[in-house]
């Protein structure tokens, strides 16, 4: 974030390092004889061939002191900067050419040892705070009398940094580089905890270089400092704020070829409709930012630039289209839901995404058990998308919701239904066969797996019930029960020959017939198939 069009600069000694380094490793590495690696020995390098091991023990000692000599050259150099930056800086505009460019890199060298400096002060308070530990354990266990007091947790110090911005920004306002030091100002302020001053530097930035390349960043920060609340903020409060971020969310709309572009279309529709919880007719103004969102990102997919975050942020589209759901869902908002839901895929034409957005709803209605809901808005999905690659998916989840909502009926239909449209012969299975999906291997594997385990469980459900009528007083209709459990397994045996479970079903295919329908024949040979068609199981 900090400085983007600052003068790089190149360190050679942080080569150097990095090269002894790796060597001191694999020096070490030699002289520990390859523990931990016994399982994939490596050839000796004839690099260290000629040399014994008290001769490598003697270079290891060299490379560690030259690597400290090197380190020390670095604080050296790191001082002696920042020693000429303070010689610069007492210097007038006149006597020093490129000064604005130079007054970035020494601001640079200030935020550089400011984080160096914090490193080593969260190091101290680290330890300190083990210590404080220790005390503290004292005193809960009655050793101490009195309680310690915790250490202070560092914070970052940019002051000086800031303050060479600040000269650049008075001594050098003709400079292209003044929104990089306002830019570089306002988050630092923010990152020392300086809301207010960050706040009113992003601000200045907006005013003086509305388009700069930052200006969208500006308005996104100030946005921010709004769109979240504080603890003590009344409900007043919080609507007054969003209203403000709103109004500087859609001015990062005039920026469109920026990520946060993206980012502030879907922070409107989240705005929105946090305000929809005492206003449902914000739900409108939600829906139509969070649909924007979708679109602009599904237009970068269509060019090929979801993966280029300096153009589109792809991210926020799964969050915007579960948003759009939860909108539709608020009884407040929409007294029929999934109809409103169902008449907005179609007006939009039925895009890929309105299958997000059904299936979504039908998950949110499932959470909070309002089961009739849930499986209306799973069933628009599969009557507007039969061809949904996850449709088997969408199917299982009608049939746990009636069995949630007690309809244990239906859930035993409904399971019969994924079986029967998305089994390995099914003709959907085999359009999902000819399609070009990337995903395809994992589509056809989930519609297998969901497709024989509702079969499975069927069939198995019905011999519980055979069984537990052939144990009642009322033992009418058990034969049909068990002839049904025989027809089951056969559809399974002639579908899943192969699945592990195949073995098992084959087996109480055989049993049913032998000892509860008396078709011995037909026994002896699913006997017979067990024996020969399952030797390894």
């Amino acid at each position: 974030m900090i400085g983007r069009r600052m003068i790089p600069v190149k360190i050679h000694w942080r080569t150097s390092i990095w090269t002894l380094i790796v060597l001191m490793a694999f020096g070490f590495l030699l002289l520990a004889g390859g523990k931990g690696m016994a399982q994939q020995p490596v050839p000796p390098d004839s690099l260290f061939k000629g040399f014994s091991v008290d001769e490598l023990v003697k270079l290891r000692r060299l490379l560690a002191k030259q690597r400290e000599a090197l380190l020390r050259e670095q604080e050296r150099s790191r001082e002696k900067g920042l020693e000429i930056s303070k010689d610069f800086i007492s210097k007038t505009k006149e006597e020093s050419a490129n000064q604005d460019k130079i007054l970035i890199r020494i601001a640079e060298y200030y935020v550089e040892e400011a984080q160096r400096q914090l490193d080593e002060a969260h190091e101290a308070y680290e330890k300190a705070y083990d210590e404080y530990e220790k005390l503290y354990q004292a005193y809960q266990a009655g050793k101490l009398k009195k309680e310690p007091e915790p250490p202070r947790e560092p914070k970052p110090n940019y002051e000086k940094a800031i303050a060479i911005y600040d000269i650049l920004i008075k001594n050098f306002p003709e400079s292209d580089l003044v929104d990089d030091a306002y830019y570089n100002k306002a988050y630092l302020l923010g990152e020392m905890g300086e809301d207010e001053a960050s706040r009113q530097t992003w601000q200045a930035l907006i005013d003086k270089f509305p388009e700069s390349e930052f200006a969208a960043e500006a308005y996104m920060k100030l946005a921010e400092s709004y769109f979240y609340p504080q603890p003590e903020d009344s409900k007043e409060v919080i609507k007054q704020k969003l209203h403000k971020a709103i109004q500087l969310y859609k001015n990062v709309l005039r920026y469109k070829d920026t990520p946060r572009y993206d980012e502030a279309l879907y922070k409107l529709g989240w705005s929105y409709y946090r305000l929809a919880a005492d206003e449902p007719e914000r739900y409108t103004d939600a829906i139509v930012y969070f649909l924007a969102v979708v679109k602009d990102v599904e237009r970068a997919k269509a060019a090929g630039l979801e993966k280029n975050r300096e153009v589109v942020r792809a991210d926020v589209e799964p969050e915007a289209l579960e948003y759009i759901a939860a909108s539709f869902v608020d009884p407040n908002y929409q007294k029929s839901g999934v109809n409103n839901a169902r008449d907005f895929v179609l007006r939009l034409g039925k895009p890929d995404y309105g299958q997000k957005i059904l299936e979504h709803m039908g998950d949110r209605y499932a959470k909070i058990t309002m089961w009739d809901n849930a499986v209306a808005a799973y069933q628009t999905l599969l009557e507007l998308y039969p061809d949904y690659a996850y449709a088997p998916s969408i199917q299982k989840k009608i049939a746990d919701a009636y069995l949630a909502a007690a309809q244990p009926e239906k859930a035993f239909q409904e399971r019969l239904k994924l079986f029967r449209t998305y089994n390995p012969k099914s003709d959907w299975y085999a359009s999902m066969e000819q399609r070009d999906l990337p995903d395809r291997i994992d589509v056809l594997d989930n519609a297998y797996r969901l497709s024989e385990e509702a079969l499975r469980i069927t069939m198995y459900s019905i011999l519980s019930q055979a069984k537990a009528r052939e144990e009642s007083e009322d033992t009418s209709g058990v034969k049909d029960l068990y002839a049904q459990v025989v027809d089951l397994a056969r559809q399974y045996i002639d579908n899943f020959p192969t699945d592990d479970h195949a073995y098992e079903v084959n087996w109480t295919l055989a049993l049913v017939l032998d000892t509860k329908l008396g078709r011995f024949r037909e026994a002896f040979e699913e006997y017979l198939r067990v024996s020969n068609d399952y030797l390894e199981t």
